[in-house]
This record gives C-alpha cells, structure tokens and sequence, in this order.
C-alpha cells in the first residue's frame, strides 16, 4: 500500500479509504478461491472419468472369451487412460505411470493379478480423489472466511457512513 495515500486526507476519508481497500482485497480473495475452486472441481472431474474407463477396462480385461477387437480395446483403453490422467494432473506421478505401464496382459496373466492390478491403480485414484475433496473442502472454508471478511468490512464501513451522517445532521441541527 502506497504510504503517501492517506497523506492528505482527513481522518473519516482515510478510514472509508482503509475500509475499502480492504474490502477490494477480500473480493479479490474470494474470486482467487473460487477459480481455485473451479480448477479443483475439473480435476475432480477429469478423475471420474478416468475412473469410469478404468472400470470400462476392468470389464473388458476381465472376459474370458476375448476375442481380437477385445485385445486392441484394451490397449486403447489404456492409452485412453493414460492420456486422461496426463490431463487430470496425474499422469506425471511416477508411481500412477508406473502402475498404468505396468498393466498385465490379460490373456497371460491370472485372473488374480489383473484383479490386484486393478485394485492398486482403483486405491491409486482413489487417493487422488480424496485429496480433491480435502482441498476441496478446505478452499470452502478459505471462501467463508473471505465471504466473512467482506462482509464484517462492509457492515463496519455502512456502520461507519452511518455515524457520519448522523453527526452531520446532528451538526446541522444544533446550528438551526
């Protein structure tokens, strides 16, 4: 804040100014949280989506009677997936790209393997998911509490308009 911005004001401007600029600032926290907000809620849903081909993939895999389309599906899928974690922000983990490199070969590996492969990748978004909805929560307090600040700055500042007014009426009054 400019030093020199209160310099030539009197006391009741330079609180009206003080109390608007810290209003101004607790609007700009609030447009800050709520695009954070936004950006958290497409990561969630890029996460879903992930999720939901991650299931497509777990059926498909799954079959026993594959037949050639089956196999290119698959390996499809998981480029899909791959893909679309890269642009939920967690492809580049190492160890989600370790594990969607890591997928089995359905046709040589045990039904067992495929399910605790499926299963550590699932835990694996799972974790990611939860850590949405953690920031996600906390952003909503963060905006409460900028919502409050706005708010209590704005009902003292009113508060303050108010004593102003009625001191100069009261002045004028005592001067009929």
């Amino acid at each position: 804040m400019d030093s020199n911005l209160f310099a030539n004001m009197d006391v009741d401007a330079a609180l009206f100014q003080a109390m608007l600029l810290q209003k101004q600032s607790a609007e700009e926290d609030i447009l800050s949280i709520v695009d954070q907000m936004r950006t958290n809620n497409q990561k969630k849903a890029e996460l879903r989506v992930v999720q939901s081909k991650l299931r497509e993939l777990e059926q498909l895999a799954g079959h026993k009677d594959k037949r050639p389309e089956d196999t290119a599906k698959v390996e499809e899928l998981r480029a899909e997936i791959a893909a679309l974690a890269e642009k939920a922000g967690i492809g580049s983990d190492s160890s989600f790209a370790a594990l969607i490199n890591s997928m089995p070969n359905s046709s040589e590996t045990s039904k067992d393997d495929m399910q605790s492969w499926f299963s550590k990748i699932s835990d694996d978004l799972e974790g990611w998911a939860q850590n949405c909805a953690d920031a996600g929560d906390q952003q909503s307090i963060e905006l409460q509490m900028a919502m409050s600040r706005r708010s209590e700055t704005q009902t003292a500042l009113t508060q303050a308009m108010k004593t102003v007014h009625e001191t100069e009426m009261s002045v004028v009054r005592n001067l009929a």
